[in-house]
Protein backbone atom coordinates (compact mmCIF):
# COMPACT_ATOMS: atom_id res chain seq x y z
CA UNK A 1 0.00 0.00 0.00
CA UNK A 2 1.09 3.31 -1.30
CA UNK A 3 1.67 6.32 1.11
CA UNK A 4 1.61 9.68 -0.43
CA UNK A 5 4.31 12.22 0.82
CA UNK A 6 3.32 15.57 1.64
CA UNK A 7 4.41 17.21 -1.95
CA UNK A 8 2.06 14.58 -3.25
CA UNK A 9 -0.66 15.74 -1.35
CA UNK A 10 -0.04 19.04 -1.48
CA UNK A 11 -0.45 18.73 -5.24
CA UNK A 12 -3.44 16.93 -5.36
CA UNK A 13 -5.33 19.66 -3.48
CA UNK A 14 -4.20 22.44 -6.20
CA UNK A 15 -5.10 20.23 -8.78
CA UNK A 16 -8.70 19.99 -7.10
CA UNK A 17 -8.53 23.71 -6.39
CA UNK A 18 -8.10 24.30 -10.16
CA UNK A 19 -10.89 21.90 -10.66
CA UNK A 20 -13.12 23.71 -8.96
CA UNK A 21 -12.38 27.56 -10.15
CA UNK A 22 -12.46 26.38 -13.81
CA UNK A 23 -15.99 24.53 -12.85
CA UNK A 24 -17.31 27.95 -11.19
CA UNK A 25 -19.67 29.86 -12.96
CA UNK A 26 -21.66 33.07 -12.55
CA UNK A 27 -25.37 33.39 -13.05
CA UNK A 28 -26.01 36.18 -15.43
CA UNK A 29 -26.74 39.34 -14.12
CA UNK A 30 -28.98 40.47 -17.10
CA UNK A 31 -30.80 37.34 -16.38
CA UNK A 32 -31.52 38.44 -12.77
CA UNK A 33 -32.34 41.96 -13.72
CA UNK A 34 -34.71 40.55 -16.46
CA UNK A 35 -36.49 38.79 -13.46
CA UNK A 36 -36.40 41.88 -11.30
CA UNK A 37 -37.74 44.28 -13.52
CA UNK A 38 -40.17 41.80 -14.11
CA UNK A 39 -41.65 41.73 -10.92
CA UNK A 40 -41.83 45.65 -10.63
CA UNK A 41 -43.06 45.85 -13.80
CA UNK A 42 -46.33 44.24 -12.64
CA UNK A 43 -46.95 47.56 -11.68
CA UNK A 44 -48.11 48.81 -14.78
CA UNK A 45 -51.11 47.14 -14.46
CA UNK A 46 -51.99 50.04 -12.11
CA UNK A 47 -49.48 52.71 -13.31
CA UNK A 48 -48.46 52.84 -17.03
CA UNK A 49 -44.76 53.75 -16.17
CA UNK A 50 -44.42 50.48 -15.10
CA UNK A 51 -44.65 49.38 -18.82
CA UNK A 52 -41.55 50.57 -19.60
CA UNK A 53 -39.88 48.29 -16.99
CA UNK A 54 -41.33 45.60 -18.79
CA UNK A 55 -39.53 46.59 -22.18
CA UNK A 56 -36.20 46.81 -20.32
CA UNK A 57 -36.42 43.53 -18.45
CA UNK A 58 -36.78 41.69 -21.67
CA UNK A 59 -33.62 43.02 -23.31
CA UNK A 60 -31.84 42.41 -20.70
CA UNK A 61 -33.32 39.04 -20.58
CA UNK A 62 -32.37 38.68 -23.80
CA UNK A 63 -28.88 39.36 -23.45
CA UNK A 64 -28.56 37.81 -20.53
CA UNK A 65 -29.60 34.34 -22.23
CA UNK A 66 -27.19 34.78 -25.35
CA UNK A 67 -24.75 35.40 -22.53
CA UNK A 68 -25.10 32.31 -21.20
CA UNK A 69 -25.22 30.85 -24.40
CA UNK A 70 -21.70 31.98 -25.87
CA UNK A 71 -19.83 31.97 -22.61
CA UNK A 72 -21.79 28.24 -21.17
CA UNK A 73 -18.26 27.55 -19.26
CA UNK A 74 -18.62 30.48 -17.86
CA UNK A 75 -21.68 31.60 -17.40
CA UNK A 76 -25.05 30.29 -16.08
CA UNK A 77 -28.77 31.59 -15.90
CA UNK A 78 -30.54 30.60 -18.91
CA UNK A 79 -33.72 29.27 -17.30
CA UNK A 80 -33.98 32.12 -15.03
CA UNK A 81 -33.10 34.48 -18.52
CA UNK A 82 -35.93 33.10 -19.87
CA UNK A 83 -38.21 33.21 -16.32
CA UNK A 84 -37.42 37.15 -16.43
CA UNK A 85 -38.21 37.33 -20.44
CA UNK A 86 -41.60 35.55 -20.06
CA UNK A 87 -42.86 37.21 -17.01
CA UNK A 88 -41.91 40.32 -18.99
CA UNK A 89 -43.57 39.87 -22.10
CA UNK A 90 -46.74 38.92 -19.99
CA UNK A 91 -47.26 41.90 -18.30
CA UNK A 92 -46.19 44.12 -21.20
CA UNK A 93 -48.86 42.61 -23.58
CA UNK A 94 -51.16 42.38 -19.83
CA UNK A 95 -50.98 45.46 -18.94
CA UNK A 96 -51.18 47.47 -22.22
CA UNK A 97 -54.22 45.61 -22.98
CA UNK A 98 -55.44 46.47 -19.96
CA UNK A 99 -54.61 50.26 -19.88
CA UNK A 100 -56.02 50.08 -24.01
CA UNK A 101 -59.41 48.89 -23.15
CA UNK A 102 -59.86 51.39 -19.98
CA UNK A 103 -58.60 54.41 -22.70
CA UNK A 104 -61.18 53.25 -24.83
CA UNK A 105 -64.35 52.61 -22.27
CA UNK A 106 -63.45 55.32 -19.95
CA UNK A 107 -65.14 58.38 -21.47
CA UNK A 108 -69.04 58.77 -21.19
CA UNK A 109 -71.15 58.79 -23.99
CA UNK A 110 -72.42 62.38 -23.84
CA UNK A 111 -68.63 63.57 -23.47
CA UNK A 112 -65.78 64.43 -25.52
CA UNK A 113 -61.62 63.95 -24.33
CA UNK A 114 -60.36 66.60 -23.74
CA UNK A 115 -56.18 66.57 -22.48
CA UNK A 116 -54.48 69.61 -20.85
CA UNK A 117 -51.98 69.31 -23.69
CA UNK A 118 -54.66 70.50 -26.10
CA UNK A 119 -55.37 73.94 -23.96
CA UNK A 120 -52.03 74.67 -22.72
CA UNK A 121 -50.70 77.91 -24.82
CA UNK A 122 -47.23 77.11 -25.95
CA UNK A 123 -46.66 80.97 -26.96
CA UNK A 124 -47.74 84.28 -26.13
CA UNK A 125 -49.35 86.01 -25.19
CA UNK A 126 -50.03 82.72 -22.03
CA UNK A 127 -53.16 84.47 -20.96
CA UNK A 128 -54.97 83.37 -24.33
CA UNK A 129 -56.58 80.10 -24.89
CA UNK A 130 -56.20 77.26 -27.31
CA UNK A 131 -58.02 76.85 -30.28
CA UNK A 132 -59.10 73.75 -29.35
CA UNK A 133 -60.18 74.93 -26.14
CA UNK A 134 -62.75 77.76 -28.07
CA UNK A 135 -63.65 74.26 -30.22
CA UNK A 136 -64.80 72.56 -26.56
CA UNK A 137 -66.44 75.68 -25.05
CA UNK A 138 -69.79 74.78 -23.61
CA UNK A 139 -69.36 71.19 -24.37
CA UNK A 140 -69.86 68.33 -22.50
CA UNK A 141 -65.93 66.62 -21.64
CA UNK A 142 -63.74 64.27 -19.95
CA UNK A 143 -60.56 65.33 -18.83
CA UNK A 144 -58.29 63.65 -16.21
CA UNK A 145 -56.12 65.83 -13.62
CA UNK A 146 -55.12 65.98 -10.30
CA UNK A 147 -56.10 68.57 -7.42
CA UNK A 148 -53.86 71.65 -7.39
CA UNK A 149 -53.19 72.27 -3.71
CA UNK A 150 -54.53 75.41 -2.41
CA UNK A 151 -55.07 76.84 1.08
CA UNK A 152 -58.27 74.40 1.87
CA UNK A 153 -57.64 70.58 1.32
CA UNK A 154 -61.01 69.20 2.69
CA UNK A 155 -64.69 68.88 1.96
CA UNK A 156 -63.94 70.42 -1.52
CA UNK A 157 -66.91 71.63 -3.75
CA UNK A 158 -64.30 73.50 -5.73
CA UNK A 159 -61.12 73.35 -6.75
CA UNK A 160 -58.00 73.90 -9.72
CA UNK A 161 -57.32 70.62 -11.68
CA UNK A 162 -53.86 70.92 -13.12
CA UNK A 163 -52.48 68.08 -15.76
CA UNK A 164 -49.33 66.65 -14.38
CA UNK A 165 -47.07 66.55 -11.36
CA UNK A 166 -44.39 68.42 -13.14
CA UNK A 167 -42.20 70.66 -10.40
CA UNK A 168 -42.63 73.84 -12.72
CA UNK A 169 -46.32 73.43 -12.34
CA UNK A 170 -47.55 71.56 -9.51
CA UNK A 171 -46.98 73.26 -6.01
CA UNK A 172 -45.66 76.00 -8.09
CA UNK A 173 -47.03 78.69 -10.33
CA UNK A 174 -48.34 77.72 -13.15
CA UNK A 175 -49.67 79.45 -15.91
CA UNK A 176 -53.89 80.65 -16.33
CA UNK A 177 -54.26 77.81 -19.34
CA UNK A 178 -52.92 74.90 -17.02
CA UNK A 179 -55.72 75.28 -14.73
CA UNK A 180 -58.95 74.22 -14.84
CA UNK A 181 -61.80 75.76 -12.00
CA UNK A 182 -63.53 72.52 -11.12
CA UNK A 183 -67.03 73.51 -9.38
CA UNK A 184 -68.55 69.92 -8.20
CA UNK A 185 -72.10 69.90 -9.24
CA UNK A 186 -74.73 69.07 -6.43
CA UNK A 187 -74.23 67.99 -3.10
CA UNK A 188 -70.88 66.17 -2.96
CA UNK A 189 -67.72 67.38 -2.06
CA UNK A 190 -63.90 65.86 -2.09
CA UNK A 191 -60.75 65.66 -0.39
CA UNK A 192 -57.08 67.11 -1.38
CA UNK A 193 -55.21 64.02 -2.45
CA UNK A 194 -52.52 63.44 -5.46
CA UNK A 195 -54.37 60.42 -6.83
CA UNK A 196 -55.17 61.27 -10.28
CA UNK A 197 -59.34 62.04 -10.92
CA UNK A 198 -61.44 61.50 -13.69
CA UNK A 199 -63.54 63.94 -14.17
CA UNK A 200 -66.92 64.92 -16.96
CA UNK A 201 -69.15 68.14 -17.33
CA UNK A 202 -69.23 70.68 -19.22
CA UNK A 203 -66.02 73.42 -20.47
CA UNK A 204 -66.41 77.16 -20.32
CA UNK A 205 -63.41 79.58 -21.82
CA UNK A 206 -64.29 83.19 -19.69
CA UNK A 207 -64.07 86.33 -21.34
CA UNK A 208 -61.18 87.11 -19.00
CA UNK A 209 -59.25 86.31 -16.08
CA UNK A 210 -60.27 85.24 -12.83
CA UNK A 211 -59.17 84.13 -9.64
CA UNK A 212 -59.68 81.72 -7.06
CA UNK A 213 -59.76 82.11 -2.97
CA UNK A 214 -55.87 81.68 -3.11
CA UNK A 215 -55.64 84.28 -5.96
CA UNK A 216 -54.47 81.95 -8.76
CA UNK A 217 -55.53 83.08 -12.20
CA UNK A 218 -57.33 80.82 -14.50
CA UNK A 219 -59.35 80.60 -17.26
CA UNK A 220 -61.20 77.59 -17.85
CA UNK A 221 -64.12 76.18 -15.58
CA UNK A 222 -65.76 72.78 -15.11
CA UNK A 223 -69.19 71.69 -14.05
CA UNK A 224 -68.44 68.54 -13.24
CA UNK A 225 -71.42 66.29 -12.76
CA UNK A 226 -68.92 63.19 -12.27
CA UNK A 227 -65.84 62.50 -10.71
CA UNK A 228 -63.76 59.76 -9.63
Amino acid sequence: MSVKTSEAILSDRHHDEENNVQTYKQISKGAVLSVVLGLLSTSGFLFQTGIGLAIVGIGLGIVGYLGVRRYPDELTGKSVAVFGIVLCVLTLFGATSLHAYIYMTEVPDDCERLTFGEIKAKTFPKYQPTEKALQMDGKKIFIKGYTFPGSKKNNLSNFLLVGDFDTCCFGGNPEPTHLIKVTINGSRKIDYSKRLRKLSGTFRVLPRLSKNIDDKPYLYELIAENIK
